[in-house]
């Protein structure tokens, strides 16, 4: 990140438009800040008098189509392909617990995912009495189950690189640096995580940051080597910042600590460095990856605030 961020645009106080996944990646990908609902086999917008299905409603990927370009999202955790419908060409997502399969697993995976996700004092102290004591064998099936999606996601992106056409509108959600912690800083398995999965051990973001560190630059050098990194709009940045513990009302907190996070821009054929100090939503990012859409690279660095403003 340190060679892309010189020839890229810092911002220091970028932020995400909500305070954990689900509410921040549907509000950047559909460029608005209200929330989706999702139900059994559809999600929705909230529209004058009623609701309207979220693959409906203007997103970034229907931009995309429209200008002619070939659309591709790979991720985890959220329904993608439920979210965005037809305006997604190519579209594969992981989901983020590992299936059960007997029916005793299912029920033991469905207890403990009930209990975590009630916000209550109670209820999270049951949470953690149930990982750390009664589901041992979950700890490890969960970990290598993270390793496999972070590696399947790092594979089908590369392939993507190598074999994207020129006009070719990705987005790419990859696990890292989330928690568990269970890789090295070189990427290689640590084991399965120890207490809690969502523990905030600093040390192991420590690790998880050196080795996202790896993987991006892994992207990077493959662009290079299929003459894609000099024409391409690259958007570097994270849904949420380091996630902050529920109150004791059991609310997530949010707040611009929270909602700070990284982002580095690279218009095509940008070469030098600049930062931006001013605050910036990624709401904004919709008018900038429009612009380079439609071939003007110069209107789209209007568009981003001037450095130190």
């Amino acid at each position: 990140m340190k060679e892309f961020a010189a020839q890229a645009i810092t911002f220091d106080f970028a932020q995400s438009p909500g305070p954990r996944t689900d509410v921040s990646i549907p509000r950047l990908l559909w460029q608005r800040d209200d929330d989706l609902t999702i139900t059994a086999g559809q999600t929705w917008w909230p529209a004058k008098g009623g609701r309207t299905p979220t693959g409906d409603a203007p997103n970034l990927f229907a931009s995309a189509q429209a200008r002619g370009y070939n659309t591709a999202l790979l991720g985890f955790y959220l329904p993608y392909r439920k979210m965005l419908g037809g305006h997604v060409d190519y579209c594969a997502s992981y989901l983020e617990h590992p299936k059960p399969v007997t029916f005793a697993t299912k029920v033991r995976a469905n207890a403990l995912r009930n209990v975590t996700f009630q916000h209550d004092p109670l209820s999270r102290r049951a949470s953690r009495a149930l990982e750390q004591s009664v589901l041992p064998l979950s700890r490890t099936a969960f970990s290598a189950h993270w390793e496999k999606i972070n590696r399947a996601l790092q594979r089908e992106t590369l392939g993507l690189i190598q074999q994207s056409p020129p006009n070719e509108f990705a987005f790419i959600h990859l696990p890292l640096p989330h928690c568990p912690w269970v890789f090295n800083p070189d990427g290689t398995y640590r084991g399965p995580y120890r207490g809690e999965r969502m523990s905030h051990d600093v040390e192991g973001y420590r690790r998880h940051l050196a080795y996202l560190d790896v993987v991006l630059g892994q992207f990077f050098a493959e662009m290079k080597r299929a003459g894609k990194f000099d024409d391409a709009l690259i958007i570097v940045t994270s849904d949420h910042s380091w996630r902050l513990d529920y109150t004791f009302d059991g609310q997530l907190q949010d707040g611009e600590d929270l909602r700070h996070v990284p982002l580095f821009i690279k218009v095509p054929g940008q070469h030098e460095a600049r930062r931006v100090a001013k605050k910036f939503e990624l709401l904004q990012l919709g008018p900038i990856i429009d612009a380079v859409m439609r071939g003007q690279p110069d209107e789209a660095r209007t568009l981003i605030p001037k450095s130190g403003s």
